[in-house]
C-alpha cells in the first residue's frame, strides 16, 4: 500500500510518466470516472506499453469532457491523421 502511494505520488508530479495500476485497479478507476468506457486488457496492455496517447492518461483520473472523448474516439478508431495523409 505504501508503495502504490508513492508511485501515485511521483505519478502526479511528472507529466510525461504515468504509473499504471493492474488491470482490476486501473478498470475500476476507469469506470468511476468515465463509466461509458469498457477498459478492457487491449486497452491496458497498450497502456503499459507505453503506446497511448495523453488523452488516455487522464482515463483513471477525471471525468473526460466531450472535446477530450471525442479525441479519444478520433485516435482510438481513426488513428492519427498526420501518420494516414
Amino acid at each position: 500500500e505504501e508503495t502504490t502511494r508513492s508511485y501515485n505520488g511521483l505519478d502526479s508530479k511528472l507529466d510525461n510518466c504515468e504509473f499504471i495500476d493492474d488491470w482490476w485497479g486501473e478498470s475500476l478507476g476507469v469506470y468511476l470516472h468515465n463509466p461509458w468506457l469498457c477498459y478492457g486488457f487491449g486497452i491496458h496492455r497498450l497502456r503499459e506499453a507505453g503506446l497511448m496517447w495523453g488523452i488516455f492518461d487522464n482515463l483513471d483520473e477525471r471525468p473526460l469532457d466531450l472535446e477530450e472523448i471525442h479525441q479519444f474516439c478520433n485516435h482510438f478508431f481513426v488513428g492519427d491523421s498526420k501518420k494516414n495523409s
